[in-house]
């Protein structure tokens, strides 16, 4: 929570409100894996150097990252009902409507109205943008050449699911259009805030 802006100018004390940074639910899963196999492994541990060189030294590791979203920032706006019905069920959510429009004022006529004394909050608790769900992988295979020195290969999927990671809603009302023109509760932006999947391979030196 947090309490440092103003509903309106005039007003005495700063609206507690939810913080624009507040992320109520963040799982972070990250595992490494050495696999069994070369010199002092379960597996082919009696090997030659050649063949112990080669099934050894392998990791597969992996990070999965899931956080709920961030509260949307609200304008002063004009809104007929109960503001819990503008919420939409998770499944029912969609870039083309992140949630209910209806009961909102589009009548350019009237919008001056909300431009007068502020009651409608910054943000509300449970009206979120998009959540994050990343999921990494990696491949990593060490392999030793002398005391001291070794060679480290990395085969690296990020965004490994491909998961795209929407920007928030369109959160203005447009009143010289309908609601359905004007892309308000739409998500419309050309680029996502994540990176699409990317594959990408190193090979290190080590001494």
């Amino acid at each position: 929570m947090q309490a440092v802006n103003l509903l309106n100018a005039a007003d005495l004390a700063p609206v507690e409100e939810i913080s624009d940074s507040d992320a109520p639910h963040r799982i972070n899963i990250s595992s490494v894996w050495s696999l069994p196999f070369g010199k002092g492994r379960h597996f082919l541990n009696s090997t030659n150097g050649f063949v112990s060189r080669l099934v050894g030294g392998w990791e597969v590791s992996g990070i999965w990252s899931l956080q709920s979203g961030f509260a949307l920032p609200w304008n002063n706006m004009i809104y007929y009902g109960d503001p819990k019905n503008i919420l939409r069920p998770l499944g029912d959510r969609s870039p083309e409507a992140w949630f209910n429009v209806a009961g909102f004022e589009t009548a350019s006529a009237k919008q001056l109205l909300g431009n007068q004394l502020r009651t409608w909050p910054f943000r509300i608790p449970t009206l979120r943008g998009p959540r994050q769900n990343n999921v990494d992988f990696a491949l990593i295979k060490q392999t030793r050449i002398t005391e001291g020195r070794s060679i480290e290969f990395r085969a690296e999927a990020l965004n490994a699911a491909n998961h795209p990671l929407f920007p928030n809603p369109n959160m203005t009302v447009t009143a010289t259009q309908s609601v359905s023109d004007t892309g308000f509760g739409q998500i419309s932006a050309s680029t996502v805030n994540n990176y699409a999947r990317r594959l990408q391979m190193s090979l290190r030196f080590l001494f």
